[in-house]
C-alpha cells in the first residue's frame, strides 16, 4: 500500500482543503444579520467534511492516473459550505432580535442590516456608520498590499536581497502613511465616542 502522504505539502493539503471554506460562516457573521448559530455550525462542519472528502477522492484519482487540481477541491469545499449555511440558517429559527439590536449597537457592522440598523437609528449615528463601513472597505486593498509588504520585507532581509528590500520596505511605508493619514483618525473618533457612551 503506497503512503498516504510523501511531502510536507501532501501532508498539509487535507487542512488547506478542509479550511478552504471557512471563509463563508466567519465572513458571514459580520455581514449577515439573519445568520443564526445553527447555520455557521453547519458551514463550519460541512466545508470541513468536504474538503477532507475532496481531497481523498482527489488523491485516488491521481493514483489512477487522472488529474484532479487543487481547485476541485477549493471549490467543492467552498460549495458545500455556502450551501450548508444557507439552508441551515433558513430552515432554522433566526437570533432574537434584542440579541441582534445588541450586537449591532455594540459592534456596528457592515453588510445586511437593513432592518436592524432601522430599529437602531436612535441609538446609532446611521449616517457616520454608512460612511465608516465604505471607508474601511475602500482600505482592504490598501491594508493587503501593507500585509504583503511586511512578509516581503521579513522575507528579503531573510534572503540578503537588498534591492528588493528596499521596494518592499518603501511599500510598507506608503501603505503605513496611507492607512495612519486617512483610516486610523476615524478608528480614534469611534474609540472615543464609544468611552463617552460607556461613561456617560
Amino acid at each position: 500500500m503506497p503512503p498516504l502522504f510523501r511531502t510536507m505539502e501532501q501532508a498539509g493539503g487535507p487542512l488547506q482543503m478542509a479550511l478552504a471554506g471557512q471563509g463563508w460562516p466567519l465572513g458571514a457573521v459580520w455581514y449577515w444579520g439573519r445568520l443564526n448559530g445553527y447555520g455557521d455550525t453547519a458551514g463550519t462542519v460541512s466545508s470541513f467534511l468536504a474538503g477532507c472528502t475532496a481531497f481523498g477522492l482527489s488523491q485516488a484519482a491521481n493514483n489512477e492516473g487522472l488529474v484532479a487540481t487543487e481547485y476541485f477541491q477549493f471549490i467543492v469545499s467552498s460549495a458545500a459550505g455556502l450551501a450548508a449555511m444557507v439552508a441551515v440558517t433558513f430552515w432554522t429559527e433566526p437570533v432574537d432580535r434584542a440579541v441582534l439590536e445588541g450586537f449591532f449597537v455594540r459592534v456596528q457592522p457592515p453588510g445586511l442590516w437593513r432592518g436592524v440598523r432601522e430599529a437602531c437609528a436612535d441609538r446609532v449615528d446611521v449616517p457616520r456608520l454608512v460612511r465608516q463601513n465604505f471607508l474601511d472597505l475602500c482600505m482592504v486593498p490598501v491594508a493587503v498590499v501593507w500585509q504583503i509588504s511586511i512578509f516581503a520585507v521579513s522575507l528579503t532581509l531573510v534572503l540578503q536581497n537588498w534591492a528588493q528590500l528596499l521596494v518592499a520596505a518603501a511599500v510598507f511605508a506608503a501603505m503605513s502613511v496611507v492607512l495612519y493619514r486617512v483610516w486610523w483618525p476615524t478608528v480614534e473618533e469611534d474609540g472615543e465616542e464609544d468611552g463617552e457612551e460607556d461613561g456617560g
